[in-house]
């Protein structure tokens, strides 16, 4: 056999070889399955929250020259919470205590952070949902300040709901690079804002790994959310970044968001009309890491 032709026989072997590698391989690529998993009473865990919210504010009164309004508003807490009530799909009752509740506002966009204490700070809570109302109580079953009962209710909506994430990944089994669409409603729940979202949008995930995180396997996805409204401030998000929920009970073991943030407000005092509209970005990120018990 002549030398160009064994090199012909050798380069379609080889080429076949590599093509069945690879054909091998991507009908072999690795599925994912979630389980959704309810905390049992007891189980304990630790969640670090962070919010940076960057704006200028235009306004305007009729007659009256523009004002310009900078400003920075940062909030930092670490929470440990424990579940005292379980139901199939929920956690109705939880204690909260929240070992650091810091804030720090500024008109001066580049200035150094100056924590302050809120009214949370280093306090213990006993939060539970009764007839679709959440109910907050010190431990001793006194209701406590105003204040405080605003901020434990804004950061506990969850309590006594259903876990977004959990109800829509629960029984999938997904592909690394798969694309998902969570609907409006869950992505409104999962962002944790109170703001209805157009119904036919929904929000595109993406798994981009499986790896470890404190020891559990944990789909690290790439989401990414636009949202308008035009009730009576009109606003406009464009939320991107990624979260990480575990394999095996769905439960978010961190988030981390950012993107443009704009409103609109109209509102009249004193006979006087006037117009506030709002540029800036907003930063979120979440952290959370269950005790072992």
């Amino acid at each position: 056999m002549m030398a160009w032709q064994r090199s012909s026989i050798f380069l379609i072997v080889g080429v076949a070889f590599f093509q069945g590698m690879f054909s091998a391989a991507a009908s072999a690529q690795q599925g994912y399955m979630f389980h959704h998993q309810i905390p049992q009473v007891g189980q304990q865990w630790v969640q670090s929250v962070y919010m940076k919210m960057k704006a200028k504010s235009r306004i305007k009164y009729p007659g009256h020259q523009q004002r310009e309004v900078f400003q920075l508003d940062q909030r930092r807490q670490n929470r440990r919470l424990t579940v005292l009530g379980v139901q199939p799909q929920s956690i109705p009752r939880v204690e909260v205590t929240f070992e650091s509740a810091l804030h720090h506002t500024s008109e001066d966009w580049g200035a150094e952070p100056h924590w302050e204490s809120q009214a949370v700070h280093g306090k213990t809570y006993q939060v539970s949902r009764e007839n679709g109302r959440l109910v907050v109580t010190t431990p001793q079953g006194t209701v406590p300040s105003s204040e405080e009962l605003e901020l434990v209710q804004r950061t506990m909506q969850w309590v006594g709901r259903g876990n977004p994430i959990a109800e829509f990944l629960h029984g999938r089994t997904v592909e690394v690079g798969q694309t998902l669409h969570l609907p409006a409603e869950l992505a409104r729940e999962l962002l944790g804002t109170d703001t209805p979202l157009n119904k036919a949008q929904k929000m595109p995930m993406t798994l981009l790994e499986v790896r470890a995180i404190h020891g559990a396997l944990c789909g690290i996805f790439e989401a990414d959310l636009e949202n308008t409204s035009q009730l009576r401030v009109r606003t406009s998000t464009h939320m991107r970044g990624e979260f990480a929920v575990e394999l095996d009970t769905c439960r978010l073991v961190s988030t981390a968001f950012q993107g443009p943030v704009t409103y609109r407000l109209s509102r009249s005092i004193g006979g006087e009309n006037y117009v506030v509209e709002t540029a800036g970005s907003l930063q979120v990120a979440t952290k959370a890491q269950a005790l072992r018990r």
